[in-house]
């Protein structure tokens, strides 16, 4: 059998028999040319992000070894599809890019948030939560994905993935503690902040809650219990050449609350945002700060009209 090596570094130092020339990185797409022994190839490929590049050089240098004509493992690369909840791309025609993927470790989100920023995008949008009932060792990594978020993120929802019989809101606290007091040393936000406002808007007094909004708003770092949501929210702020990262349940389509399961799948939540929130901001409403309100009611009155609750 033909032993190939394969590189991702379009330098080649080690003079690998496959390596990428050149590598294009979109919101929708990834284009890659190749160089191999059999001769140069380019291909665009369905799947976003820095790390699919070795995933299509390690498959070019199978294919060869395993003498398969090259046009044919290009054509084979191009009909590729994403594994369903592995970075998964929910697209609905709109002009930001909204991936789903399973990374729940501080180095799996690290490496997602990474791998999209080659795509020169303008912002990424990350909506994060843990499960419920993690052992007491495991319970320290909350503060750590909520960290690595907020380090690598421009916005962040923090939201529950399965609570089980955990308090939610326990779970929100333990996440937030990642970057709470950071946020809240920022020069002049003692100021501006007279209450603790990391938290879900419901969980402060209704006198309080736009001002809540408006101080999550300020910072970009929102907290929502609900992931139903969360997920809209993040899709509702975004705007052109934004990503909006869904991470932690990939291709999960359930949600344990106490002790039953309940349907939630992030892809269909996901494209049924896409597939409304145009029609609510064609009718007039602003979906890029929350509370999500109509322009009008936002021009004459500031706290009304709040359409997440």
């Amino acid at each position: 059998v033909p032993q190939l090596t394969y590189s991702v570094d379009p330098e080649n130092p080690n003079g690998a028999d496959v390596y990428p020339a050149r590598v294009d990185y979109s919101l929708f797409e990834t284009a890659v040319s190749l160089s191999t022994p059999a001769g140069n190839v380019e291909v665009v490929v369905g799947l976003v992000g820095e790390h699919m590049v070795n995933a299509i050089c390690c498959a070019t240098a199978i294919g060869l070894a395993a003498e398969i004509p090259l046009d044919v493992i290009a054509a084979g690369l191009e009909a590729t599809e994403s594994i369903p909840g592995r970075m998964e791309l929910v697209d609905a025609g709109q002009d930001f890019s909204v991936l789903v993927d399973s990374a729940n470790t501080p180095e799996a989100i690290r490496s997602v948030i990474d791998s999209v920023k080659a795509t020169n995008c303008r912002r990424v949008i990350t909506v994060i939560g843990c499960e419920g009932e993690m052992v007491e060792s495991e319970r320290g990594q909350r503060a750590v994905i909520g960290k690595t978020a907020h380090d690598h993120s421009d916005v962040v929802f923090v939201t529950n993935d399965s609570p089980k019989a955990e308090d939610p809101y326990k779970i929100l606290e333990d996440i937030c503690a990642g970057f709470r007091d950071e946020i809240y040393s920022k020069p002049g936000m003692e100021d501006e902040a007279l209450f603790p406002f990391l938290k879900d808007m419901y969980e402060v007094h209704e006198n309080a809650q736009y001002e809540c909004m408006r101080l999550q708003n300020l910072v970009r770092r929102y907290v929502m219990v609900d992931r139903y949501h969360a997920i809209r929210a993040a899709i509702g702020m975004a705007e052109r050449d934004d990503v909006v990262l869904i991470l932690g349940r990939g291709a999960k389509d359930y949600f344990v609350v106490g002790r039953e399961k309940h349907w939630f799948d992030d892809v269909v939540e996901a494209r049924d945002a896409l597939q409304k929130i145009g029609a609510i901001q064609d009718s007039g409403v602003d979906t890029h700060n929350l509370p999500w309100m109509s322009l009008a009611a936002r021009a004459t009155n500031p706290g009304a009209g709040n359409l997440l609750g």
